[in-house]
């Protein structure tokens, strides 16, 4: 039950941190959209569009990056001679 427990939170970090990655971005954009529309008299929904997508890609790729990295992470665990003695 207890490792049940703890798989459960680390997947709720991972989910927030990945919520967190598109959230945040998501309202700048909303506010620099809002701005830009305001100012030029552009439709809010074509220039939130097109900020939202660009990102979306840019989240998606640091993901991406993120996920490349701690799949190369390796633990060097090769004990040699003296080093056995430590375990």
């Amino acid at each position: 039950m207890n490792n049940v427990l703890s798989k459960m939170i680390y997947c709720a970090l991972i989910i927030s941190l990945i919520a967190a990655i598109f959230a945040i971005p998501t309202i700048l954009v909303a506010l620099v959209s809002a701005f830009l529309s305001w100012i030029s008299g552009w439709s809010f929904g074509w220039i939130f569009s097109i900020g939202i997508t660009i990102n979306f890609l840019v989240a998606a790729h640091i993901i991406d990056n993120l996920y490349a990295e701690i799949q190369n992470f390796k633990i060097n665990l090769d004990f040699k001679g003296e080093d056995e003695d430590l375990l």
